[in-house]
């Protein structure tokens, strides 16, 4: 528990290299061992912070891992983390659908466990699922929850509790700018009193959406997040900035923060921002390649491992074997650098990679000793 505490507390503080490697020092003692249990809470800690990091189809990878594993031996409660975490990943990867699936199967689509500090982390990750849904209504009543929760547990760090950023969003589109701007403003005092980049450039995008002026808050908001490791913050920044300078006539001058976050958001498969700064930048004049979010280089680390050993003629389960991890996680990482790769079948893959891979060592056996005689995770 003083492990777990203190790594949430890193990425809490934006120290996620730190809190990345933390995670990754449990997931390699884990992962020989087939200590399954170690396996899924490093995974799932991981996620949390590759998620801010921008990173998000290796952060979808480690909180389905996660996820799948604890859902049908866990009590609800202690499902409740890997959920959050997973619904932040395929918000982000503008997988919405599946972001409602994996809610189902946890059933989790009305109200969370009283008592359990993760419900309140489920409860804003499902106001900015419904928020990307277009259901301002349902995730005001969300972010109402949350508030609620975080009130019980006493919780006032901006990030964990970060409800009053849901519920400014819903309230913007629902037309109470006034509501909106008194969240805005607590969330940014809060923010500053933390003091971390991550924090601070977030509120002062949040407090950009409630006034008439946005631009010098976007701008700040640009400067302070540009050196830090939250780049899903930074990317968020970039696309309001360049769209604020559009919506105010000045196409030329938004372009460059529109393409800077196009990029961004491509290279960490950050889907739902690529698609909108796609869009904006239509709208800006330009003519956005997709280079991007297509080819070999858009594929993450974990997606271009699964991609080598497909292309050498592995099947699922024995990628699957030789990683350590589900035999869904490596369809999830696949079926992203499918899309990337603009490819249909594995016999494509070497010759969309650039060149044929070299043939791998042979596969670690380890985790058959842990796996059904199905394959399946025991």
């Amino acid at each position: 528990m003083l492990a777990t505490v203190a790594t949430l507390t890193l990425i809490l503080d934006d120290e996620l290299a730190a809190a990345v490697a933390q995670c990754g020092a449990v997931i390699d003692v884990a992962r020989p061992r087939g200590w399954l249990i170690a396996l899924a809470h490093g995974c799932m800690i991981r996620a949390m912070a590759l998620v801010r990091a921008g990173q998000i189809g290796d952060a979808e990878a480690d909180a389905r891992l996660a996820f799948e594993y604890k859902l049908p031996v866990a009590p609800a409660p202690a499902t409740l983390f890997c959920l959050s975490f997973l619904l932040d990943a395929l918000v982000e990867a503008d997988d919405l659908a599946g972001a409602d699936l994996a809610l189902t199967a946890a059933g989790q689509q009305g109200e969370p466990p009283a008592g359990a500090l993760a419900a309140l982390l489920v409860l804003q990750s499902r106001a900015r699922l419904r928020l990307a849904q277009h259901r301002p209504d349902e995730a005001l009543a969300d972010a109402r929850m949350a508030a609620a929760r975080a009130a019980e547990l006493g919780v006032r760090n901006p990030v964990f509790a970060s409800w009053r950023a849901e519920a400014a969003e819903a309230l913007v589109i629902l037309g109470d700018s006034a509501q909106a701007q008194r969240l805005a403003r607590e969330q940014l005092e809060l923010s500053e009193q933390l003091g971390t980049p991550g924090a601070r450039g977030a509120a002062l995008r949040l407090l950009a959406r409630t006034t008439a002026d946005p631009l010098p808050l976007l701008e700040r908001a640009v400067t302070i997040l540009a050196g830090s490791p939250a780049r899903l913050e930074h990317t968020r920044a970039l696309l309001a900035l360049g769209s604020a300078l559009r919506r105010a006539n000045r196409r030329a001058d938004a372009r460059a923060p529109l393409r800077r976050a196009l990029e961004q958001a491509g290279q960490g498969g950050m889907l739902l921002l690529a698609r909108r700064a796609h869009q904006e930048l239509n709208a800006a004049g330009a003519r956005p390649r997709r280079s991007a979010l297509s080819g070999p280089g858009a594929l993450t680390p974990a997606e271009h491992r699964v991609a080598l050993l497909a292309a050498c003629g592995h099947g699922n389960r024995a990628i699957a074997e030789r990683l350590y991890v589900t035999p869904r996680t490596v369809e999830t990482h696949l079926t992203h650098a499918f899309q990337k790769l603009g490819i249909r079948s594995r016999a494509q893959l070497a010759a969309a990679l650039g060149a044929r891979p070299a043939q791998p060592a042979q596969p670690a056996a380890v985790m058959r000793q842990v796996r059904g005689p199905s394959g399946t995770w025991r």
